[in-house]
């Protein structure tokens, strides 16, 4: 089963998220950018789930640091987040975002979304 890392402080998403993908992910969660440099040190991910509005280092700067390391270039990062300011949006895929998603969200639009990136990958 593929991994993915959720990188997200609200009880509500997190949960949301880990039901939408339980089919298809084995979701690891964490609430802040120093939790997610912990699980990211021990394991793969084939998915990295940020919130831009993180306590601590925002999700922006975490995705600009992740996209330095070299095991994370193809990693597909996606932005599950509430700030629907285009310049939060624009600043996501400057950053190395490969797509972003406003919250509230369907769960069905986060796993069309999160599909998509796999198959182009694939060449599908």
């Amino acid at each position: 089963m593929r991994q993915a890392l959720l990188i997200e402080d609200s009880l509500e998403y997190q949960l949301l998220v880990r039901v939408a993908l339980a089919d298809r992910f084995n979701v690891v969660v964490t609430a802040n950018a120093d939790e997610a440099n912990k699980a990211l040190e021990s394991h793969d991910f084939d998915l990295i789930l940020i919130d831009v509005g993180l306590p601590g280092k925002d999700g922006l700067a975490l995705c600009q640091e992740l996209r330095r390391q070299p095991k994370l270039k193809s990693v597909p990062i996606l932005f599950v987040t509430g700030r629907r300011d285009p310049q939060d949006l624009v600043l996501g895929f400057e950053v190395g975002a490969d797509d972003y998603i406003y919250k509230p969200f369907h769960p069905e639009e986060l796993k069309a979304r999160i599909e998509a990136r796999f198959k182009r990958a694939q060449g599908v």
